[in-house]
Order: structure tokens, then sequence, then C-alpha cells
């Protein structure tokens, strides 16, 4: 009876639980819904992130084809990592062990970091490019002349933007903000990263 409790006791010993609790993590984040969303009066709401979309100008949704199909394949690339790392976690010493930790450990850090950084690019685009477009309007004598204040956050933040067009002004608040769900995806980031490093840490 002792000596199967030792073996119960080694073989909790070896389990890597930081990676255990990544695989949850990652069975959860992927229908969490969106982690950004940017709103623009009551003209455009979009959110979106790496397992899911939503689009509503002037209150109608928009669809677009070809992420309905990539947001079912993302979301189950992310599922089979969540089942690879706690697989990979929970079995200490055998051959296939670090193979399963390294390939759902990867999925759990590179798809949230790689959507930041496109979301940073995105954001840095999209400030810089609208302004060049009311200056390359301005240029030309036949288009409707435009007086524009973007005053766009980049990533995080409020503002209101101010279009003045003849006689007529039109003020849009503008909002964008991150989610829970991109906090959570991140503190999944750190764990994946504590996961990669506990059995040299213990």
């Amino acid at each position: 009876m002792s000596e199967d409790s030792a073996n119960d006791g080694n073989r909790m010993n070896g389990v890597n639980w930081p990676g255990v609790l990544v695989g949850v993590l990652m069975f959860f984040i992927p229908f969490s819904g969106a982690w950004w969303r940017v709103s623009v009066g009551d003209v455009l709401d979009f959110a979106v992130s790496p397992f899911y979309y939503e689009i509503n100008v002037m209150g109608s949704p928009m669809t677009i084809s070809l992420l309905e199909y990539a947001i079912p394949a993302m979301q189950l690339l992310f599922l089979i990592g969540g089942v690879a790392v706690i697989v990979g976690s929970v079995s200490k010493g055998m051959w296939w062990e670090e193979q399963m930790k390294r390939f759902g450990l990867r999925k759990a850090v590179w798809i949230p970091v790689s959507f930041t950084v496109m979301l940073f690019i995105g954001a840095l685009l999209l400030n810089s490019i609208f302004p060049q477009m009311v200056q390359m309007n301005e240029m030309d004598p036949e288009a409707e002349q435009m007086d524009v204040d973007p005053d766009l956050p980049y990533v995080v933040g409020s503002s209101n933007s101010v279009v003045e067009m003849d006689s007529m002004t039109v003020s849009a608040p503008v909002e964008k903000s991150l989610t829970g769900s991109f906090w959570l995806a991140f503190i999944t980031v750190f764990l994946a990263v504590l996961a990669a490093k506990y059995d040299v840490l213990r």
C-alpha cells in the first residue's frame, strides 16, 4: 500500500502543472469572444480575435467569407494544441513528452503574440492612412472639401473625430478597447513560458 502511494506521489510530482493549466485555458480561449473592440458612433462596431469576428455597419451585420472558414480552422488548431500540452505535461519520461509540449506551447504563445503585433501594425496604418486620404481629397479641386480632425486612439482609448463638410459638421465618438479575453490569452502566454521552464526550475 505504501509502495503504491509512493508511486502515485512520484507520478504527481512528474506532472507539469503550469502546462496542464495552459492546456485547460486553451480549451476555453477560442470560445471566449472578441479580444479587441472598436466602435465609431452608431456607424461601425467591430470586434475581433484570432477565433472570432463581428462587424456591424449602421446596425447591419457583415460577413467575410474567408474568415468564416479560417476561424473554425484556427479554433481547431488551438484546441489540438491544448490537448498536446496536457498530454505532454502528464507524460513525464515518455519519448513524446517534449514534442507534445513544444507543439502546444508554441500555439499558446505565438497566436496571441502574432495577433497583438498585427493589431499594433493595423492601428498604426489606420492612423497614418486616414489623414493622408483626407489630404489627397483636399488636393482635388473637384472633390467636396472636408475639414477632418481624426483624433483616433491607437489601440486603446476614446476620442471624438470631427468632420466638417460645407455647412455640416459631424462628430463621431471613437472607442477602442481590449477585452478581458485578451488579457486571459496573455496570462496563458505567461503560463506557457513558465511551463516551458518548469522542469528546469523545480
